[in-house]
């Protein structure tokens, strides 16, 4: 499918978004009305992507809402913090991507207990997921019967909000910080795990914000995930164009 994006212009139409694909989970927390809180913690995160599949946040175990931002945006502020999907969202598919905007508070975390991932237990893999371990490395099932090592990314993860793209696939498993590629491997098995959740994996919990996540199925395409790290990028949302590598096509212009 040809996915014409459109460019925010003056009388010419409005910016692109997740809503022109086939998305199969769109969290925002700029966007108030997907936030449902108590006493300043969210309690439900609502999905954009009009599949219904809903984060719900456990008492004592709640994001703080309101209170930090993203490029100005509100961002879910994640300590002991986790959410379960009212429904697995990519259930039939046989490859994926998500692309998230986060910041974490401590790049690496120094306690093992603040090394969760944004997306965890997607796949199979052995072992807990973590956005960062305490050496700064990423280790991910997402979508994958193997727990990757996808080593330490250059840029800060706590200095400056991120972008990351991760994409899974039988014979492709790869993840992208700021549209530049992190690591690439294809000795992967392609994994769905019923219960996925996000800012936990086992008892370890993502310390930091997050802004938006969007997962896609059946689709790797690197048009596809050039929009979504162009549309994330774009200075209406994280502001993080300038960290877009040379030669990618919304370096200068949100799609």
């Amino acid at each position: 499918m040809l996915i014409v994006p459109r460019r925010t212009v003056a009388g010419a139409g409005t910016m692109w978004t997740p809503a022109q694909i086939s998305t199969a989970l769109w969290l925002d927390a700029a966007d108030s009305s997907t936030i449902t809180s108590s006493s300043g913690l969210a309690t439900q995160w609502s999905d954009k992507s009009g599949n219904n599949r809903h984060v719900t946040f456990p008492s004592g175990f709640r994001p703080a809402t309101g209170t930090r931002t993203i490029n100005g945006l509100n961002a879910l502020d994640f300590a002991t913090s986790y959410g379960t999907i009212a429904a697995v969202p990519l259930t039939g598919t046989t490859s994926a991507m998500a692309v998230f905007v986060c910041q974490l508070d401590t790049d690496p975390p120094t306690v093992a207990a603040n090394t969760g991932p944004v997306l965890g237990d997607w796949g199979t893999g052995s072992g807990s997921n973590h956005s960062l371990w305490t050496d700064g490395t990423i280790l991910e099932d997402f979508m994958s019967t193997t727990r990757q090592n996808a080593g330490n990314p250059s840029p800060s993860l706590s200095a400056n909000a991120c972008i990351v793209s991760m994409v899974s696939a039988n014979s492709l498993w790869q993840v992208y910080v700021n549209g530049t590629l992190q690591f690439n491997t294809t000795t992967n098995t392609y994994a769905i795990n019923t219960s996925p959740q996000i800012g936990r994996s086992i008892n370890l919990y993502f310390d930091g914000r997050i802004l938006e996540i969007v997962a896609v199925g059946n689709n790797t395409a690197t048009t596809t995930r050039q929009l979504l790290e162009g549309y994330m990028a774009g200075p209406t949302r994280s502001g993080l164009q300038s960290l877009l590598p040379a030669g990618h096509p919304y370096k200068s212009a949100a799609p």
